[in-house]
């Protein structure tokens, strides 16, 4: 789990110092970029609370987590969360259907809003999709089957590396209109 978050964060901070040097601005406008870019990275890992608290409590990872956070406190319950997300299946806010939609918002913020935070925070919340997606591609050969969840879609791994690359398209499509 810390080496997912080390690799998250590293990720992160390569893409906001890359976004800093081509703003050409070395000066205070970038701390909004920051804290956006921060937040994005990690908003959509929130899914996995949201499964275990509310969406999927009967779940075991749930009923554990509830009973740690009874006897060790409420810091190591979010921790053994995050240290067993591998046990939460169908999230919301990993599935192909979220991240389409996300798209058109991410279009809309980046193309309409002068706010320099929520632009990063949407462009950073994109590429921690988009990088959980290409190391299983990378690793396994396909999606997890749970990126598809909410459709009623098989696609073949084939398609599904043309899937990504277009979303790796997209993604540096709206990141280069960020940056005007």
């Amino acid at each position: 789990m810390q080496k997912k978050v080390v690799d998250q964060i590293t990720i992160t901070v390569v893409f906001l110092f890359f976004l800093s040097l081509l703003r050409f601005k070395i000066d205070l406008s970038l701390i909004p970029l920051w804290l956006g870019g921060l937040l994005g990275a990690v908003i959509l890992e929130t899914d996995y609370l949201f499964q275990v608290f509310l969406v999927q409590p009967e779940l075991p990872v749930a009923q554990d987590v509830r009973k740690i956070m009874r006897e060790f406190g409420v810091i190591k319950g979010i921790k053994t969360v995050f240290e067993r997300t591998g046990e939460i299946k169908n999230l919301t806010f990993h599935t192909i259907f979220f991240q389409v939609i996300f798209y058109v918002f991410a279009l809309f913020i980046t193309t309409s809003s002068g706010s320099v935070f929520g632009q990063a925070l949407v462009l950073t919340a994109l590429l921690s999709l988009l990088t959980k997606q290409v190391k299983e591609v990378r690793e396994i050969g396909e999606l997890d089957k749970g990126w598809f969840y909410r459709l009623n879609v098989s696609l073949t791994s084939d398609r599904q590396k043309i899937y990504v690359a277009v979303m790796v398209i997209f993604f540096i499509l709206l990141t280069t209109f960020a940056l005007k």
